[in-house]
Parts: C-alpha cells; sequence; structure tokens
C-alpha cells in the first residue's frame, strides 16, 4: 500500500505489493538541482524487477501506452522513466511484428536498457533536444523561485499537438510526467482526453508519489508500475558515487534518515545534515534544563540569507527525531542507534512516556506547520520549537 491507503500493484502486474514507509517531508523537493539530472544519469540502481518486467512486455509488442511510475518520492522513478525513454527511442524503430524483415528470424533485443552515453540518443535526451520526447514538470514561479504547486491544464494541452506530429526518427514517441499526482482536476481530465485515443507506438509515463491524487480513470487506463525504497547498500553505493564519503556513524544517521529515498539522502548530506544533527545533540545535552543562551545562538544562524536550506532540514530533522524515538518507544526497544547513543537525547528518551513522545511529535509537526502558513520568523520558531519539547 502508499501512504494514502492506494494499492500499488496492478491486478495484471507481475511485481509484488510492498508497503512503503512514510517519506520525511511532503513539503520540501528534495531533489538537487546541483547534483546530476534525471536526464542525464548513466544508471538506476534498485529497480532491476521493474526493468525486466518492461523489457519483457517490448521485446512483446505488448508494451502499453500509458503507465504510471509509482512510489516515495525521491527513489529513482523519473530516473528510470529517462532510461526506459532513452530504450524506447533508441530500439522502438524495430517492431517484433515485422519479423518479415528479418527473414523470419527472431529478433533480439539487449538485456537491459544501458545506452552508451557517447550515443547520439543520449545526449539529445539529456539536452532535451530529442524531437520525439516531451518532458512536461511543475512549471517555476519565478517570484517565488521554486516550483508552483500545481501542475495546471494549459501545460497538459501541450500534448496533444506533439502526438499530432509524425514521430521525427520513425520510433516511438515518449510523454513524461513528473509529479504527475500535481495535475489539478481540468489537467488530468485533458491528460484523460489523450489516454482515451492514444496513438500508435507512443508511451506515456507518469511519475507519481502519491497514487491517490491520480483519478480513478487515469489509472484504469494505465499501467500501474510500483517502485519500492531503496535498500541500505544501494544508498550507501549511491552517495559514494556522488563523492559524499562519511564515518560509519554518520552513513548510518544519513540512511536511517533518507528512509530509503536516494534524494532525501542527497539533500540530506548537501545540506551539512550531519554537523546540523550534531548541534542539535550538543543542545540536548542540557536538557531538562536548556541552555537558553546556546539556543538563541543557535536559532541566530537561520536568519542570514541563504539560510532557507538550513531552516528547511532543521524541521525535518527535529520532526523525524521525535518520530523516530516514538516509534522505538511503541516497540519497546532500548536498542539505540549508534548516532543516538551517549547522548542527552537518549537520556531524554529513556525518561519519556509513549503519550509524551507522541504529544511532542504532533506539536512539533503542527508548531513548524503554522510558521510555513503564517509565514513566521524563522528563528523565533527554532527557539520556540525547544519549548514545544519540554515546556
Amino acid at each position: 500500500m502508499d501512504l494514502f491507503g492506494e494499492s500499488l500493484v496492478d491486478p495484471d502486474s507481475d511485481l509484488e505489493e510492498t508497503e512503503d514507509e512514510p517519506p520525511v517531508s511532503d513539503v520540501v523537493d528534495t531533489r538537487s538541482e546541483s547534483l546530476v539530472k534525471p536526464s542525464s544519469m548513466t544508471f538506476c540502481l534498485g529497480h532491476g524487477s521493474q526493468e525486466q518486467l518492461l523489457l519483457d512486455l517490448f521485446a512483446k509488442d505488448a508494451l502499453p501506452h500509458a503507465l504510471i511510475f509509482s512510489g516515495p518520492k525521491g527513489i529513482g522513478k523519473c530516473t528510470f522513466a529517462f532510461r526506459l525513454a532513452r530504450y524506447l527511442l533508441k530500439y522502438g524503430k524495430i517492431s517484433v511484428s515485422e519479423d518479415s524483415l528479418f527473414g523470419g528470424e527472431e529478433i533480439s533485443f539487449p538485456k537491459n536498457m544501458d545506452i552508451d552515453p557517447n550515443d547520439p540518443v543520449f545526449s539529445r535526451v539529456a539536452s532535451g533536444g530529442h524531437g520525439d520526447l516531451l518532458y512536461i514538470e511543475r512549471s517555476l514561479d519565478t517570484l517565488k523561485g521554486k516550483r508552483k504547486n500545481v501542475i495546471d491544464a494549459e501545460t497538459i494541452r501541450r500534448i496533444s499537438p506533439y502526438l499530432r506530429k509524425t514521430s521525427a526518427e520513425g520510433g516511438w514517441r515518449v510523454v513524461i510526467i513528473d509529479d504527475a499526482d500535481k495535475m489539478n482536476n481540468t489537467a488530468q481530465n485533458a491528460i484523460l482526453k489523450i489516454l482515451e485515443e492514444p496513438p500508435k507506438k507512443v508511451a506515456i509515463i507518469l511519475v507519481t508519489h502519491r497514487i491517490g491524487e491520480l483519478i480513478p480513470t487515469i489509472r484504469s487506463r494505465s499501467r500501474l508500475i510500483p517502485f519500492q525504497v531503496l535498500q541500505k547498500d544501494i544508498i550507501r553505493d549511491l552517495l559514494a558515487r556522488q563523492g559524499f564519503v562519511y564515518s560509519p556513524t554518520d552513513m548510518n544517521l544519513i540512511i536511517a534518515f533518507s528512509e530509503g529515498s536516494i534524494g532525501q539522502a542527497l539533500y540530506f548530506a548537501e545540506n551539512d545534515g550531519p554537523e546540523l544533527f550534531s548541534e542539535i545533540l550538543g543542545l540536548f545535552e542540557t536538557t531538562p534544563d536548556w541552555s537558553w543562551q546556546a539556543i538563541h545562538r543557535f536559532s541566530e544562524t537561520f536568519g542570514g540569507p541563504g539560510s532557507e536550506k538550513r531552516y528547511e532540514l532543521f524541521t525535518q530533522l527535529m520532526v523525524w527525531v521525535f518520530r523516530t524515538l516514538l516509534f522505538m518507544q511503541a516497540r519497546g526497544s532500548q536498542n539505540f542507534p549508534d548516532f543516538f547513543k551517549n547522548s542527552g537525547l537518549e537520556r531524554f528518551y529513556q525518561k519519556a512516556s509513549l503519550d509524551s513522545l507522541l504529544a511532542i511529535s504532533e506539536a512539533l509537526q503542527g508548531h513548524f506547520q503554522r510558521t510555513e502558513f503564517s509565514n513566521l520568523d524563522k528563528r523565533e520558531t527554532v527557539r520556540s520549537a525547544f519549548l514545544v519539547i519540554n515546556p
């Protein structure tokens, strides 16, 4: 099941359903702009069963015209969508139904979706210059400097005239809609009309983090491909490939915080998450009698220019810490992870009850949401967060 009680497995799917853990945040876009973009990634780890399924369908000339890639945020769904797109654009000119052109011999396709980075198809997809690929994402709000919260109908209506054109290279055409669950109702109805009468050799890929936000008729006309959170070893490998090297304790912290999302892990690493966590632990050394002088100095670091990411990470980290403690308490666990051990936080946990941890977790979430909604002073929000923990 996904976070909203929706089944992540299509009745006809060959993939097994697994339960996904909740993400750290529903607000912050954790994909880093400074890292390699999904369209340029040369690999996509952890989704071998999904790749094999789609390769088999393609080889049988049975690839659906519409696919929903569903799963938690930041696990590589969009990267995989571009991987599939490159494969279709590279090999889609060949059809298994045209075997007479090959003397009746069985057509052999590659056993994986790897495309050489030096291949023209790869470079054109990476640059956004392939005529048979259309990528749709949330547009940028230039005033706020952030992605808009929705994909509107005007954006989706770009697809119809694109699909009315003939293929630039005589093969497949691919449309990728990232954050498809952000389509508003009008946009969803617009894409539904396209799905009802799709042209031949067209793959429309909807990448979604919340399958329940898509209207049922879209889901019924698409093949659902569920994606699961990444294993710890894969997160560790992907971090290393991006050049992040940490001590075993810090690496365990990042992996735990990521909850199987490489996007969340990279966001944490890029924004000095281990250092921020260490600062928070230092403040807990004075609990229950907080050192308000230290807390005041700490809060002032969230007031300068460029401190938005640090503040966002602080809010996520505080909620995650107490949610982790809450889950440990609910399981009756005394086995502290190494990044919590021998700290004031561990001593806080030993004295806390399940009810108190639940109350703190809920109060912190409400506290940060009110600040976001009312655009309150971030420094004061940080200071008062410690009052929420220990009034």
